[in-house]
């Protein structure tokens, strides 16, 4: 694949991406060493495998000229986490996937959506690419659901010994997505001076399956399975907003 022209530094309404460099390697070790974290990712890894990752990261940045980026708040400067667009290659087969992952303490305020959707308007506008892909182990509820409403689809399991499942967004859909969005009539402004939207809203909880959803089967995991992890993160979530907002107790 050609090499493209992805920004080293951009801006979603809440979080600053810039390219990531060596200098950030502590951060990233800081983060491959966070179990809550890495439970979805295969554990965690410490700091010879942290800087691996980083390498070839910059690796990946100079040969195709997109990959991962940290990612911080503007407001007060703290790195939230990481994401970015790779190729990938399985068997004969290559493809772009989308990757994020955050600190627990930013969990639950909407910035996997938010970058996300960044991404997958940045890989459709500056790829020759039809379709863009991510992955996720089965029972990661919350990284299925981000995916899910920024309009990729499930298709399937990936091969080997760990299959996770695969979505996809193609072209068309995402420029489908975006006239929808263009259609929609704009909020008006809050005419009350000093107004500014939530930044940081509750977390909300996920929804309990219905019964219908559950085949009885004994599968795993079951559909109630993947609800009970959902509901831990929500949990973790909601504790790390209500510390951020002491008045809603």
């Amino acid at each position: 694949m050609a090499q493209a022209a992805f920004p080293d530094v951009f801006l979603t309404p809440r979080l600053r991406a810039q390219r990531m460099r060596p200098a950030h390697l502590p951060f990233i070790t800081e983060m491959h060493a966070n179990a809550d974290l890495m439970a979805t990712m295969g554990g965690t890894r410490d700091a010879a495998a942290s800087r691996i990752y980083v390498e070839q990261n910059l690796t990946h940045w100079a040969e195709y000229g997109y990959d991962m980026y940290v990612l911080e708040d503007p407001q007060t400067g703290k790195l939230a986490g990481r994401a970015g667009l790779k190729y990938t290659v399985s068997g004969e087969r290559g493809a772009v996937e989308l990757a994020y992952a955050f600190q627990p303490d930013c969990w639950g305020r909407g910035y996997a959506g938010e970058i996300s959707a960044s991404l997958i308007g940045m890989g459709f506008t500056l790829l020759p690419v039809d379709v863009l892909a991510g992955v996720a182990v089965r029972s990661n509820v919350a990284s299925r659901r981000v995916m899910e409403k920024t309009g990729l689809r499930y298709v399937g399991e990936t091969d080997g010994d760990n299959p996770k499942v695969r979505y996809e967004i193609r072209r068309e859909q995402w420029r489908s997505l975006q006239m929808q969005l263009d259609s929609k009539p704009k909020p008006k402004s809050d005419p009350t001076p000093g107004s500014t939207p939530d930044a940081d809203p509750e977390p909300v909880a996920p929804e309990r399956p219905a019964p219908e959803e559950c085949c009885n089967s004994g599968c795993i995991p079951c559909v109630y399975d993947t609800y009970d992890e959902a509901m831990d993160q929500y949990r973790q979530a909601l504790k790390a907003w209500r510390a951020r907002h002491p008045e809603s107790r």
